[in-house]
């Protein structure tokens, strides 16, 4: 996080690569949640591709919803945040492409939309 901090999004990326490694070998889920979701904001940090972050925070959401983890909430609103950014349609192809199964995009999108509607904003 330090190197992100710094502007150092190469040295970052590595560390985080080599973190996730280490978490996979490991057997962490959490761990392994928290490294992608890391990587969903370095790619943003970098002005990289929209889609290559939502990658990154689908595969950590779909982690922590497994997990029922309370840090699924970090990335559904990096996820509103982009839905919002690249406008629903847009949005909606992009998770069709990275969620992996149309169950997961349309309870992604789902909890999106809860979102919306309890707080009245996209995050």
């Amino acid at each position: 996080m330090l190197a992100q901090a710094r502007g150092d999004y190469d040295e970052a990326g590595r560390q985080y690569r080599r973190s996730l490694d280490i978490l996979e070998r490991l057997g962490d889920p959490a761990g392994i949640a928290t490294s992608y979701s890391q990587l969903g904001i370095l790619e943003k940090d970098r002005g990289g591709p929209a889609a290559t972050a939502i990658t990154w925070h689908v595969k950590a959401l779909a982690i922590r919803l497994r997990l029922g983890s309370p840090q699924a909430v970090i990335d559904l609103r990096r996820l509103a945040a982009y839905r919002s950014g690249t406008g629903p349609g847009p949005f909606a192809g992009i998770l069709a492409q990275t969620a992996g199964s149309p169950d997961l995009a349309e309870a992604i999108t789902a909890l999106l939309d809860q979102m919306d509607n309890t707080d009245g904003t996209t995050a």
